[in-house]
């Protein structure tokens, strides 16, 4: 009977630990109750440790039975309403419809294959051109600082004056908040019935190196918890095609990762964490991309599907 009325879990979009959604933490909303001092934001311990994230927020807090009028929490020190909802683990804004059942897609990539570029028109394709398509809605979700690059990026590109991003630093280095997005549309169940369905895409512009050894790519639990995978490789790393990428200015470090190694060592990761015996296949969808095909355009005729 547990396994029919435990709790259901679901990765965290940003620090991808398994959490309830249905029990979560909140954060003060800054608004106190009446003749209290109101909560000042400040650095979060948590926030700093799991994601490198040091700006001053407002106190995160597990909820107690002490509720206000309208049924929302009360922050313990001013005791001040919310219903700000935030993951139990790292203390970041949950995306409002995120549940149990909300899947998780995300992207990774090898050293200098173009993810921050990828990662900028992306965000923009979602908001936009997906969007319609689709007829969905689709919002960026909390204020990442990696959510602000790609804002500036983005505008960067639309008005002809961006410039291509640096290297991206490792993870000591560089903040580990992902650039979060949330889907929602109206979608058909087995039975014909439609109903509102929600998906977040957590996007982790990870340093590529991370990706170059296996025991690297072990480190990268971000694989485990999505439900999906898109995977981006250099062209210019495949041997036949080094030469070409050194020429055009291509730095050499970028080409010392084989994709056939990048694509083992996933392989390998994906595979423990389903604990799948030899000849069983990985269940997790893996969508691999080459970026900056637009380098090879002469070399494809009028003709080609590509």
């Amino acid at each position: 009977m547990m396994a029919f009325f435990g709790p259901k879990e679901a990765p965290c979009p940003y620090c991808y630990v398994m959490i309830d959604p249905s029990k979560p933490a909140y954060r003060c909303s800054g608004i106190p109750a009446p003749g209290l001092p109101q909560c000042q934001p400040e650095e979060d311990d948590r926030r700093v440790t799991l994601l490198d994230d040091a700006r001053p927020v407002r106190k995160s807090f597990t909820p107690n039975r002490e509720k206000g009028p309208d049924g929302r929490p009360l922050c313990p020190v001013c005791k001040g309403p919310t219903g700000t909802r935030v993951c139990s683990n790292c203390h970041s804004v949950l995306p409002t419809d995120f549940t149990s059942d909300s899947p998780l897609f995300g992207m990774i990539g090898v050293r200098g294959s173009g993810k921050t570029v990828m990662l900028t028109v992306l965000s923009k394709e979602l908001q936009s051109t997906v969007a319609r398509r689709l007829d969905a809605v689709i919002d960026p979700v909390g204020d990442s600082p990696l959510l602000k690059v790609l804002e500036t990026k983005r505008q960067e590109f639309d008005s002809g004056s961006a410039d291509l991003p640096a290297q991206t630093a490792t993870a000591k280095a560089a903040t580990r908040d992902p650039a979060v997005f949330s889907l929602e549309l109206n979608a058909k169940n087995a039975l014909g019935i439609t109903r509102p369905v929600a998906t977040v895409f957590s996007f982790l512009d990870t340093a590529g190196e991370s990706l170059g050894t296996a025991d690297s790519t072990r480190d990268v639990h971000y694989l485990a918890a999505t439900s999906g995978v898109i995977l981006l490789l250099n062209p210019f790393a495949f041997e036949a095609n080094k030469a070409t990428g050194v020429q055009r200015g291509v730095d050499p470090r970028d080409l010392e990762t084989e994709p056939a190694t990048v694509l083992r060592n996933i392989t390998e990761v994906l595979r423990e964490n389903e604990h799948l015996k030899p000849k069983k296949k990985i269940k997790k969808p893996v969508a691999v991309v080459l970026g900056m095909i637009d380098a090879f355009f002469d070399e494809v005729g009028p003709d080609s599907p590509i």
